[in-house]
């Protein structure tokens, strides 16, 4: 076997050979040489071979060439990954190992949650079926606390889904008497847009304070993510080609509040083609943005005397790069105690639909992070990505008087005096 240093970069020829559909040159820079296992979640939870980064591409190859089917333990393999991508950024051979998994996603038989992916196209659709939770909740029919995933992600979903709080309609344009400083986009997200749509209010209210006219296209849809990485590739290209569409074809900023769309919409150069890569050029994930926008000392912060559990997803620590910012824009507010959460296994196992889905893995994955909240007992539980975030709140529901789970911008939105 080769060593790392004596392996070349295939040629672009050789990148874009396929095999049944998957780009076998890519997965053939795997030289299974071992250094991604002590950061992969699955490896670090399991210690099963089939469960890592360099197991997993050998399922792949197998399951391209023919020598392996998509049944049994080949399919739970390559399903349980969360597409962290932690792999990624450790590897020697620059193996894109999130492309890799999403084409051999491809490959096989879909068993994720159509619907899930159903609800997330229509926000108002999925709005309506977060009020039938609430009253389902308010009978008493489901408790909002419990830890098993029997009967499957819906069962799962009425018991730990945290409800979303009131807000109004999402405007089409947000705008204040400080607006100097230009135009910016704002991509909602179909899960924000659904589930947190306060929050997304709030940001686009501390984007004007900071002197920005907001503007919220309202034909832009899914990012695309459940289906990229559900191997439904053409179902994730239509919709980067509609947001292309929406969102027009100018060099204004597009600001995404969820990392996990960030990551997304960062790949549209490859989903989109020409339009896509224009449109990826644009994209900006929110606190890497407010670092820049926010001048503490043109406009300085009240004090906000407050712990606060520091939750950093994987997508900001391996994708989008915002990690470092998240942090640094929170160290500006003052009186606020921070407290980075240890990862634990890597990810806190929300992964897109994962932590409804594949429920007893997500919630071992969580585990170590809660023990961590509760010794904190902190104020706030802050992160970046809404699928994180229901998952943390779920995970938090049976804690009695549990922490609220807040976006970094919420924070400094507190801060400058601005509320949803």
């Amino acid at each position: 076997m080769p060593s790392p240093s004596e392996t070349t970069t295939p040629t672009k020829a050789a990148d874009e050979a396929t095999d049944a559909g998957f780009p076998i040159a890519l997965a053939d820079r795997c030289v299974k040489c071992g250094l991604c296992l002590p950061h992969c979640p699955t490896y670090r939870l399991s210690g099963l071979e089939g469960e890592s980064p360099r197991g997993r591409i050998a399922l792949m190859q197998g399951l391209a060439g023919g020598r392996l089917k998509a049944e049994g333990a080949l399919l739970d393999h390559l399903e349980n990954c969360v597409g962290c991508r932690a792999c990624e950024a450790v590897c020697p051979a620059s193996v894109p190992y999130g492309e890799l998994l999403d084409a051999a996603r491809g490959l096989m038989p879909d068993r994720s949650p159509r619907m899930l992916g159903t609800l997330a196209r229509h926000p108002r659709t999925a709005g309506w079926a977060i009020k039938g939770l609430a009253g389902l909740r308010r009978a008493g029919l489901f408790s909002s606390i419990g830890r098993d995933d029997q009967g499957g992600w819906l069962t799962r979903s009425l018991r730990r889904m945290p409800l979303p709080r009131p807000a109004a309609p999402l405007r089409a344009s947000f705008t204040s008497k400080q607006a100097t400083r230009g135009r910016v986009s704002l991509f909602a997200g179909c899960a924000s847009r659904a589930l947190d749509r306060a929050t997304e209010i709030t940001i686009a209210r501390l984007l004007a304070r900071l002197g920005y006219v907001v503007d919220v296209p309202h034909d832009q849809t899914c990012c695309g993510a459940l289906d990229q990485h559900a191997g439904r590739a053409e179902s994730a290209q239509k919709l980067a080609r509609q947001n292309c569409r929406a969102f027009g074809a100018n060099d204004t900023a597009v600001l995404s509040t969820a990392t996990g769309c960030t990551a997304t919409l960062l790949d549209y150069g490859r989903l989109a083609a020409q339009n896509g890569a224009a449109f990826q050029a644009r994209v900006r994930d929110i606190t890497d943005f407010l670092l820049e926008a926010w001048d503490p000392d043109a406009q300085p912060a009240s004090a906000l005397h407050a712990s606060v559990a520091v939750h950093l997803p994987c997508t900001a620590r391996h994708v989008t790069g915002s990690a470092a910012a998240t942090e640094t824009l929170l160290a500006r507010i003052p009186g606020l105690d921070l407290h980075r959460l240890d990862p634990g296994y890597g990810c806190c196992g929300a992964a897109g639909h994962h932590f409804l889905s594949r429920g007893s893995q997500a919630d071992a994955l969580l585990e170590p992070l809660l023990r961590q909240i509760d010794e904190l007992k902190p104020d706030f539980v802050v992160t970046t990505n809404i699928g994180c975030a229901l998952h943390l709140g779920g995970g938090l529901a049976g804690a009695g008087d549990p922490p609220p789970v807040l976006h970094a911008a919420e924070l400094v939105a507190r801060a400058l005096g601005v509320t949803d």
